[in-house]
């Protein structure tokens, strides 16, 4: 009789253990419709005042825009010490009802001798620029929205770009004299929600 419980008990146990595993392999599928609206960006890029003039080694300071305006590439020719690029490009706000909150996540550094620095500078439209310090000069503190350190990986808050606002967009590059610099590419997002 003992045995008989025992027996009866395992093969209890057995088959809860088989429908709880094959209970586990029971899915259940749900109709969802998921409707995309694709709607033209709001955040842009255009050209700066500087865009396509003559740079320091005599080519042109090279900034070509996607046709949607929301891809950028900047090709410039710095030289030793210091390179100053004023206002080589521009993030527009289109929408005219609506603040962004806007970050640039560099993703990829650039690759400059020891001692180089790069900055993409933020300023207002139509602010003053200045310089100071020596040796090398840097945008006076209190006269931009923000600088991005292109030879680190991160993200900086960049800030509240207001309906209809529009920044301009200046590079400065310090490459130390003696060194040997090369070919070096950085990658940035820009990333703007509505505020």
């Amino acid at each position: 009789m003992q045995a008989k419980k025992l027996a009866l008990i395992a093969l209890a146990s057995s088959l809860a253990l088989v429908l709880a595993f094959a209970y586990a392999h029971v899915m259940s599928y749900y109709p969802v419709n998921v409707t995309l609206v694709p709607s033209a960006p709001k955040v842009v890029f255009a050209p700066g005042s500087n865009a396509g003039q003559t740079d320091i080694d005599g080519s042109t300071i090279g900034v070509s825009i996607g046709a949607n305006s929301t891809n950028l590439t900047l090709t410039l020719h710095p030289t030793y010490e210091t390179t100053y690029y004023e206002n080589i490009t521009l993030i527009e706000n289109t929408d005219t009802t609506t603040t962004y909150s806007v970050n640039i996540t560099v993703s990829q550094a650039l690759s400059l001798p020891a001692g180089s620095k790069a900055y993409l500078i933020i300023y207002n439209k139509g602010a003053t620029r200045s310089l100071a310090g020596w040796p090398v000069p840097l945008p006076a503190s209190g006269t931009y929205v923000a600088m991005v350190d292109l030879t680190q990986t991160g993200t900086t808050a960049i800030g509240s770009l207001a309906a209809g606002g529009v920044w301009e967009v200046d590079l400065l590059v310090y490459i130390p004299e003696g060194t040997t610099p090369t070919t070096t590419t950085a990658e940035l997002y820009l990333v703007a929600s509505p505020s």
